[in-house]
């Protein structure tokens, strides 16, 4: 009975990360990495990409590869920011506002307004973080995240 309980819980958290993991019409090459690269772009504030790969949590040699190869498929651009040349800034292209947009649109975080009560994703997000925390203990390996400083 506990083994059945078990089986169907982890069944609900694989069909809802595969949700999560949608990709997009015409992003179908490009990783979850880079769409969530970005989405992040997409909420507008300029910042460098030091900042931005230690917001999403990864090395900035990382973000240069994916930014080298949003930037082939003329989803980004860069450009030197004015006030501090050394420094690198990204945007988005028309395309990429586009992708990045209907990635939003499939993301299950899109939908979970529309589903669940505020108290819901309180609860929610308590009891993720809450498996998480265990899951890193046991294993000893803890999985970076950052967001503002926040935890998610």
């Amino acid at each position: 009975m506990e083994q059945e309980r078990m089986q169907r819980m982890m069944d609900a958290l694989v069909r809802m990360a595969r949700n999560v993991r949608r990709r997009p019409e015409g992003a179908e090459k490009l990783t979850q990495g880079q769409l969530r690269v970005m989405r992040r772009i997409a909420l507008g504030e300029e910042k460098s990409l030091s900042v931005l790969a230690m917001e999403i949590g990864v090395r900035p040699s990382s973000l240069t590869e994916m930014m080298d190869k949003l930037e082939a498929r003329g989803l980004v651009t860069r450009s030197r920011w004015e006030a501090d040349q050394r420094v690198m800034r990204v945007k988005l292209t028309e395309a990429g506002q586009k992708v990045a947009q209907e990635a939003e649109n499939l993301r299950a975080g899109a939908s979970i307004n529309d589903i669940l009560t505020e108290s819901e994703k309180e609860t929610l997000t308590m009891l993720c973080n809450k498996l998480s925390d265990g899951m890193e203990a046991r294993l000893g390996q803890p999985v970076m995240r950052r967001h503002s400083g926040r935890r998610l």
